[in-house]
């Protein structure tokens, strides 16, 4: 994407962020209910890790390098009366010790921005933007998991939310989500719209209907995509557990198949332990053609007590150890064969200090190629990584 073109994204994003900042105040004039107090926060952060990266290019054949990475990054949050905003940024500086080609200062970009709206009780609405830019596309495919060639991938997304409580039981929900990604085979452009409609049978279960309307862009080299679905669906959130299902149709470029999703977690203390399965249609960077995936997704958290930090809620390390496990698998469909992807991964965190915490992460993936497009094979694509991280916020200010 041209710098002139981004440049003048984020400076539209600014503005709308300012006049959002004004709304809010308006708002807030006019309540005649008690408000919080208002508050501001900033929170730096700057982490350095070593990698170690066994595929560094992506390939059928492995190329490993080992990976130093300076990430600076910085959370600023201001809360109002019914009015919440925040904005991150995030970079990722990479120095190569074997491919010294592919050092760089901007290896990945992040900037976001969200402001939230709460003007009664029973009315909520939302705004987010953000710009992601990376030189590892498979970053950017989260629900696909496919593994892309080492090109730049840049990503602009914004979108709004909006919740209105009609009575004590019913909720209505409706949200919009533009995408664009940028890639050296060309540009997606991907549209959501989507509404629901809950009923809380009790104060922990709730009955709803959803209805989506999906619409990809993939230039002269793959025209357009539309995709609609209806679905339903029932949740159920316990003290220790939680369960949801949901199905119904979808209607993806004339054809009509079955859609949905199932999960079922159980809390264990501060242990969680999720396993999932879902069939959604998507795009990914890289890949020319609307997708219909169906993954499969198992996790096992566990969280210290206490508050842990986030970009959006920062703050002090809490003390105790933090633990993830990961596993999932894809089947991915195109007009033109299929892509099976696996990945699995484990994360082991814990506090040096109150502003020092220290990170192991590793992460396995596989993709199997022997299906796609002309059946004949052409390899596995195995990436391997171990990231050590030691990530340092001096202060908050509040």
């Amino acid at each position: 994407m041209e710098p002139v073109r981004i440049r003048r994204m984020l400076t539209a994003s600014v503005i709308a962020l300012a006049v959002l900042a004004l709304t809010a105040r308006t708002a807030s004039a006019q309540a005649t209910e008690p408000a919080p107090q208002t508050r501001s926060t900033v929170q730096p952060t700057i982490g350095a890790s070593i990698v170690f990266d066994d595929n560094v290019f992506a390939q059928q054949t492995s190329n490993a390098d080992t990976v130093l990475r300076i990430s600076p990054g910085l959370s600023l949050i201001r809360v109002r009366p019914k009015a919440i905003f925040t904005g991150t940024y995030f970079l990722d500086a990479e120095k190569y010790q074997r491919f010294t080609e592919l050092t760089t200062p901007q290896a990945r970009q992040n900037g976001m921005f969200l402001a939230e709206f709460n003007p009664t009780r029973r009315r909520f609405w939302s705004v987010t933007g953000g710009y992601f830019s990376t030189t590892n596309p498979a970053e950017l495919n989260t629900i696909t998991a496919l593994t892309v060639t080492r090109q730049r991938a840049d990503r602009l997304q914004g979108g709004a939310k909006f919740r209105q409580e009609l009575s004590r039981r019913v909720t209505f929900e409706t949200g919009y989500t533009a995408t664009h990604d940028d890639f050296v085979n060309g540009g997606t452009i991907a549209h959501l719209a989507e509404a629901r409609l809950g009923h809380h049978l009790t104060s922990h279960s709730e009955v709803f209907a959803r209805g989506q309307l999906q619409r990809f862009d993939f230039g002269i080299r793959g025209g357009v995509t539309v995709s609609n679905q209806l679905t339903s669906g029932w949740t159920w959130h316990g003290k220790d557990g939680h369960f949801g299902v949901e199905g119904g149709a979808s209607n993806t470029r004339g054809e009509v198949q079955s859609t949905g999703n199932f999960s079922l977690g159980r809390e264990f203390g501060r242990t969680d332990i999720t396993g999932s399965y879902g069939r959604d249609v998507t795009s990914a960077v890289g890949y020319i053609g609307a997708i219909t995936v169906d993954h499969v997704e198992f996790s096992l958290s566990r969280v210290p007590r206490g508050h842990v930090p986030t970009a959006e809620i920062p703050g002090r390390q809490p003390p105790g150890v933090r633990l993830a496990v990961r596993a999932g698998a894809a089947r991915n469909v195109f007009p033109t064969g299929e892509l099976r992807s696996y990945h699995a991964g484990f994360e082991f965190g814990t506090r040096v200090t109150e502003t020092l915490l220290f990170v192991t992460d590793i992460e396995a993936t596989m993709q199997d190629n022997v299906t796609f497009l002309t059946g004949i094979p052409t390899g596995d694509i195995i990436r391997n990584r171990a990231v050590i991280s030691l990530q340092y916020s001096p202060w908050s200010v509040r």
